[in-house]
């Protein structure tokens, strides 16, 4: 088990216009500001020495936090099946993601903080356990890999309500609830059934399953056949309007998008 803490001080960030004009002329230290010199003035005649332009650029202010624990485990074991030798393996990998955080300084000196842990793409919990089966020229393999459950940002999630905007007392939601009839339209001409709902922003735990077979023809020569994703497992779907995705499908966190896919391959040492 390993547990790793990494912060990145002084992180990248692109500082905006508000930002050079603040710390150039809003210190309360009594020191000059760097970003003084990215500010141009008016110097023609009746230009009153204003700010005519701001060249933001690239500073180190911000920090990057990542912390979590690494779980690494392995079995071996040899046994006898109806006299033959197998040799038996486990192996086991998983992460538990306990921060994944950013700090950014705003243009006013504030610091905003934002955790991502447990958000799409920082899923909390990862990991992948591989059994193998050995016999003579022979081994199989069956691998799970796991990806926990995550959802949007709390301060995204949108309030239960119906097709006609409003949220189980009766009061505008101020936002709408696409496919649910609530209670019903405010002239009656579409009746309610008392059922409420919000835009999906959540995905739940999902597993992939592999297999593969390898024979051993000779020292030199091997050929491996396999599925990988066996049970068609399809990637979860959401609301575009909540998290990042195309027709309903989350994109860009990991998920296997191919389906079932069978696979063979020939190997040559030399």
């Amino acid at each position: 088990m390993n547990y790793f803490d990494i912060k990145v001080k002084d992180a990248i960030a692109e500082v905006s216009a508000q930002f050079l004009v603040n710390d150039c002329f809003l210190r309360n230290d009594g020191l000059d500001s760097i970003f003084c010199d990215l500010l141009s003035y008016g110097t023609a005649p009746g230009s009153r020495g204003l700010i005519t332009d701001a060249n933001p650029t690239f500073v180190n202010q911000d920090q990057e936090t990542v912390r979590g624990i690494d779980f690494n485990a392995s079995f071996d074991k040899e046994v006898d099946l109806f006299g033959t030798f197998v040799d038996l393996g486990l192996n086991i990998r998983a992460n538990h993601l306990i921060e994944r955080s950013t700090l950014f300084v705003g243009d006013d000196g504030t610091q905003v903080f934002d955790e991502f842990s447990g958000e799409f793409g920082f899923p909390k919990w990862t990991g992948r356990a591989t059994f193998t089966a050995e016999v003579d020229n022979w081994r199989f393999l069956w691998e799970a890999r796991y990806r926990g459950p995550v959802e949007q940002p709390e301060d995204g999630i949108d309030a239960f309500s119906d097709a006609f905007g409003n949220g189980p007392d009766g009061m505008p939601a101020g936002v709408v609830g696409d496919t649910c009839l609530g209670g019903g339209s405010a002239n009656g001409v579409v009746p309610g059934d008392g059922v409420y709902c919000r835009d999906v922003g959540f995905a739940d735990a999902q597993v992939i399953h592999a297999t593969s077979i390898r024979y051993q023809m000779s020292g030199e020569y091997s050929i491996l056949v396999g599925v990988d994703n066996i049970f068609n497992t399809a990637p979860p779907l959401v609301d575009s309007s909540e998290v990042f995705a195309i027709a309903n499908t989350a994109i860009g966190n990991g998920y296997d998008y191919d389906g079932r896919e069978f696979f063979v391959s020939l190997r040559y040492e030399f």
